[in-house]
């Protein structure tokens, strides 16, 4: 099947132009440059302040997930536990109250045994015309030689600090003062009766019952029951030690009713009494410390709770402002 020769269209050679479109000039149209379509015309139901209204809702959608942003940011700090910050920075290991109590000890030694400033009979405990108020007190830091003083330097500053730690420096000297007290006041009740039937006092110090009252009270009492084998590693070393300080009483440690025992019993007594005294203020106190910490736990939770429902708001204002945007630009796309 053969084909007939091709015709040229007439647009493209010009031809029959004229004719078929009048209002056309193709050379008028190359000296006007190109062809500027015509301007679209506006979307049904649109006007100037659409594009306002759509930049509008643009800025309230942003600040809405700013804020929404911050409150997550403020909810995730508060949900980090916190640790208790101390009140106070505390305080140098060298300027503690067992340290203080070593102190006060070798102070006593070096004036009353070395330099010898201050009469040794004012300062032990005498029964009789020679008793003085503040013989009860100043026995608690008499010591008999440097042995003794090194002994209960160390037994003082091991207990003490045990002591320390738990019921502070106001537990420290109830622990070492009202135990020697006791033993002092056992000892003059029962030194008393000994003299009057024309008994020699020998020299009686309370240190060593100190000594003994802040081992009972920092190491043997609260200790018992969770390491008995460490007590029953010391208790001999601590009893002994205290024992024969107060050889020079008796050779026996019962004699007439004032052996060794005296100051020893007199010191265990109180010691007892001090340790139940300090721990029920411990109990107490720190009961107390449970109900503040129950209280800011209780405060933290409604602050969370609050700022959680400043979230959901802030949430749901996001979407809704989403929402009514979303609406507004499908009804101008209509």
């Amino acid at each position: 099947m053969g084909y007939g020769p091709v015709r040229a269209h007439p647009a493209a050679t010009g031809r029959g132009v004229g004719r078929s479109q009048p209002g056309l000039d193709l050379g008028s149209l190359n000296k006007r440059g190109p062809v500027v379509p015509p301007r679209a015309k506006p979307v049904r139901g649109g006007s100037q302040s659409d594009g306002d209204d759509l930049n509008f809702s643009a800025s309230k959608i942003q600040k809405t997930v700013t804020s929404v942003r911050k409150a997550l940011i403020d909810l995730a700090i508060d949900s980090v536990p916190r640790k208790d910050i101390p009140e106070a920075p505390p305080v140098p290991e060298w300027q503690s109250a067992t340290y203080l109590l070593v102190a006060i000890n070798a102070t006593v030694f070096l004036l009353v045994n070395t330099l010898q400033l201050a009469p040794w009979a004012s300062m032990q405990l005498s029964v009789g015309k020679s008793f003085s108020a503040w013989q009860l007190l100043s026995s608690c830091f008499l010591h008999v030689d440097a042995l003794h003083l090194a002994e209960n330097c160390f037994m003082g500053y091991t207990f003490g600090r045990l002591v320390e730690r738990v019921h502070g420096a106001v537990g420290l000297w109830a622990a070492y003062l009202l135990p020697a007290l006791g033993a002092n006041g056992l000892a003059m009740w029962i030194f008393s009766a000994s003299t009057a039937k024309g008994a020699a006092l020998a020299t009686v110090t309370a240190s060593s019952a100190a000594t003994l009252a802040l081992f009972l009270v920092g190491l043997a009492l609260p200790r018992i029951h969770r390491k008995p084998l460490e007590l029953l590693c010391l208790a001999p070393f601590v009893a002994l030690t205290t024992l024969n300080r107060y050889s020079s009483l008796s050779t026996s440690l019962i004699d007439q009713g004032a052996g060794r025992l005296v100051h020893v019993a007199g010191s265990a007594v109180v010691a007892c009494v001090v340790f139940l005294v300090l721990s029920v203020v411990r109990l107490m106190k720190e009961a107390r410390e449970e109900e503040e910490r129950l209280k800011e736990v209780e405060e933290r939770a409604k602050q969370r709770k609050a700022k959680s429902g400043e979230l959901d708001a802030a949430i749901a204002g996001a979407i809704n402002t989403a929402a009514k945007a979303a609406v507004q630009f499908t009804k101008k796309l209509i």
